[in-house]
């Protein structure tokens, strides 16, 4: 059954000139011209797709490309301006996780407001309730006001009263925004089990690992238009050939080969590309079981990166991938962090990201460590290094699982948001 039908969607928003009033005596002095649109853009112009029952549809593209306007129109909350859409079943949205919240109340009555929000009776949010606080992580704060909440645990508890509406039809803006990484392999886990539940789920990530490993289909939204709809990997092999074309066009001619501390040696065009607007000057490889880095038991086994970056020319901001892949070129362990703000990007500037998997189970075989940094919209690279970095996980004991909830944190100079600690 489909879940949701799409047809020609489109919207626009209107742009104001820039001599507007601002005051209504600016805007009587001048006979109240300018207040209207100056012109209309269009944020999304001709959209069509539809998502089957138990299917999960990622939407991939750069910033500004339409994804979470795609997915208000979905979730009821602004309408199109062209087009229909058709939803059937009962839509449930973490796009804002924590409407409806209000600080001076405490994280229960925030939680039980917030399930009868979504749809839920009284009676089934106290069923519920202490699944909620469990999953959330907050048994001991959970009657603490609101405002005493960091930004994470305000998203924890939000993200479990959302999950436990139970939808049949679940929109999801950047689900890794929740959370340190370890809550959020959680997540994730739940919704697969959602998804086994026959839920529908619209994943909005600029994550292409995630994509690849969590969805059925792909839509790739291109400055408002649809670039392509089918299967996730056809889908997400086109949008990683563009990334990549866009990558050789404005990488430089000129970078000579480098060698990091471990003895890896970089060269562009063979092992190395990017820009190099920023550039990793650094990876160390850090194992529990062999200090060298190269090796890893098979099981309960730590592994630990180090990157050190440059800034070597001004930009907006950055978005780092790290993902550990099979020799055969599955991927097993994927994070990604983003940066804050950036206060001046004028000045080189040099800091360090470091990922941390613990508790890894890793099949016995050869693996490559890949890292990568990007622009704030993912459209192309500024360094990429790909299988340089070989990590060989050997058989110490016996038995075999999946593998373990990832954690990453980002340090840099002050100019850069830091994570919260949990």
């Amino acid at each position: 059954m489909r879940t949701i039908e799409a047809h020609q969607l489109g919207k626009r928003y209107r742009r104001t000139s820039t001599d507007r009033p601002h005051t209504l005596q600016e805007a009587f002095l001048t006979g109240f011209r300018g207040l209207g649109a100056a012109d209309y853009v269009w944020s999304l112009r001709e959209v069509s797709f539809t998502l089957e029952s138990g299917r999960v549809l990622g939407v991939i593209g750069r910033n500004g490309a339409g994804k979470s306007t795609l997915l208000r129109i979905t979730g009821g909350v602004s309408p199109p301006d062209e087009g229909v859409i058709r939803i059937n079943g009962r839509g449930g949205g973490l796009l804002e996780l924590t409407a409806g919240f209000h600080p001076d109340l405490t994280g229960r009555e925030n939680a039980e407001i917030g399930g009868v929000l979504r749809g839920l009776s009284r009676r089934e949010v106290l069923r519920n309730f202490d699944s909620v606080v469990a999953f959330a992580e907050l048994e001991r704060a959970i009657d603490r006001p609101l405002r005493t909440y960091s930004t994470g645990m305000q998203m924890r508890l939000a993200f479990s009263v959302a999950i436990h509406a139970r939808p049949e039809i679940l929109l999801v803006d950047e689900v890794l925004a929740v959370g340190d990484l370890s809550f959020q392999e959680k997540c994730l886990e739940r919704i697969k089990s959602l998804r086994a539940e026959g839920c529908s789920i619209l994943l909005v990530s600029h994550d292409a690992s995630l994509v690849q490993k969590m969805c059925t289909e792909a839509l790739w939204l291109k400055e408002g238009r649809v670039a392509a709809f089918g299967s996730a990997m056809d889908v997400l092999r086109e949008y990683i050939s563009e990334m990549r074309t866009e990558t050789l066009r404005r990488a430089p001619s000129d970078a000579g080969p480098t060698v990091t501390t471990q003895g890896f040696v970089l060269t562009m065009g063979r092992n190395r590309f990017g820009t190099l607007e920023l550039s990793i000057t650094d990876v160390r490889i850090r194992t529990d079981s062999d200090l060298s880095g190269l090796e890893a038991a098979a099981e309960e086994d730590s592994i630990n990166v180090e990157i050190e970056y440059a800034i070597n020319s001004p930009i907006d901001g950055f978005a780092f991938s790290v993902n550990l892949i099979h020799d055969d070129g599955r991927v097993r362990l994927s994070s990604n962090s983003t940066s804050g703000p950036l206060a001046d990007g004028s000045e080189p500037r040099c800091g360090h990201l470091t990922v941390t998997w613990p508790n890894v189970t890793l099949e016995p075989g050869t693996y490559f460590l890949e890292v990568a940094a990007y622009p704030s919209d993912w459209s192309y690279a500024f360094d990429y290094h790909t299988r340089t970095y070989p990590v060989v996980a050997r058989q110490h004991s016996t038995g075999r699982s999946s593998v373990a909830p990832t954690l990453a944190s980002v340090h840099a100079d002050a100019s850069f948001e830091l994570p919260e600690p949990r």
